[in-house]
C-alpha cells in the first residue's frame, strides 16, 4: 500500500474431494488427481493514519484522521485441481491450481471520531477554526461500498504437505499444512493522491459534509491473495479390489 499497513487476517476453507490414484506395487510412491469444490471465508484489512490539506470555496482546509481500519471479508468457492504425490508410508504432497470465485464481499471500515480534526483557515480574515459544526465537523460518516473495486474469479497455486494414517476402518486421517498464492490482483486500483477525504464546503444553505473514503481505494493500487495454515482430513479409501466390488453390486 502507499500509505497504511496491510493487517493478517483468517480464513477457514470446507473441501469436498475426490482424488484418484495410479497405483503399482511395485512402486513406493503413487501419483493421483485431486478435483473437488470448497467453501470459505476470509478477512483481511488495512490500517493507516492520513492528514490532507486542500482548499475548498477560498477556505484552507486541514483533515487529520488516526486509526482508520478498514477491513475486508469475502466468502468464496473453490475449486482445486491439483496431483498429488502419496508414499506408502503415508507421507503425502498436493499442488496445483485452485480457481478462487467471490461469491460476497462485505466490508467495514471504522475511524476513531476523538481523533478526527477539520481546521478550516479564511486567508482573508486570518481566522482559524477547528470541528466548527458549520464549516467542517466529522460525525461518524462511513463507507457503504468501496466505488470502482471489483472482485475478479483468481487462480490460485496451491501446495500441500502432511501425513496420514490408515484407520483400522481401512479409511485415513490426515494431517499437513498448505498455502495459496494468486496469480491475478484481485483489483487493480488507480492510487488517489488526494488522501481519503472528500469535504463538500459549507452553502448559505447547508452544512459542510466529510465523507471518508476506502483506504484500500486510494491508497492500494493492486491486492494479491496469500494465506497459509493447518489441514486436517479424512480420506474415505476405495481400493480398485473394493470400487470393482461396489460398483458390481450397484452401489454406485
Amino acid at each position: 500500500a502507499e500509505k497504511g499497513n496491510w493487517t493478517c487476517g483468517g480464513d477457514v476453507v470446507l473441501d469436498l474431494q475426490y482424488a484418484h490414484y495410479w497405483t503399482d506395487d511395485a512402486r513406493p510412491m503413487d501419483l493421483g488427481l485431486i478435483v473437488g469444490l470448497g467453501i470459505g471465508y476470509e478477512q483481511s484489512g488495512l490500517k493507516t493514519n492520513d492528514s490532507t490539506a486542500f482548499t475548498k470555496a477560498n477556505v484552507d482546509y486541514t483533515v487529520v484522521a488516526k486509526d482508520i481500519k478498514e477491513t475486508d471479508h469475502q466468502l468464496q468457492l473453490e475449486v482445486p485441481v491439483m496431483f498429488s504425490l502419496i508414499h506408502d508410508n503415508g507421507l503425502f504432497f498436493n499442488f496445483g491450481p485452485k480457481f478462487m470465485i467471490p461469491l460476497y464481499t462485505p466490508y467495514k471500515q471504522t475511524v476513531n471520531t476523538t481523533d478526527t480534526h477539520i481546521t478550516a483557515y479564511f486567508p482573508e480574515t486570518g481566522i482559524t477554526i477547528q470541528d466548527n459544526p458549520v464549516t467542517g465537523q466529522y460525525t461518524g460518516q462511513q463507507p457503504t461500498e468501496k466505488n470502482g473495486i471489483q472482485f475478479n474469479i483468481n487462480v490460485m497455486l496451491t501446495a500441500e504437505i502432511g501425513y496420514e494414517w490408515t484407520l483400522k476402518s481401512g479409511n485415513s486421517l490426515g494431517l499437513g499444512a498448505y498455502a495459496n498464492y494468486s496469480v491475478f490482483n484481485t483489483f487493480k486500483n488507480a492510487t488517489n493522491s488526494e488522501g481519503l477525504f472528500n469535504l463538500t464546503a459549507p452553502t448559505d444553505d447547508d452544512k459542510a459534509h466529510l465523507d471518508v473514503l476506502s483506504a484500500t481505494h486510494a491508497y492500494a493500487d493492486k491486492l494479491g491473495y496469500f494465506d497459509a495454515g493447518i489441514k486436517l482430513a479424512y480420506h474415505f479409501n476405495f481400493p480398485k479390489k473394493q470400487y470393482k466390488e461396489f460398483r458390481s453390486n450397484k452401489l454406485f
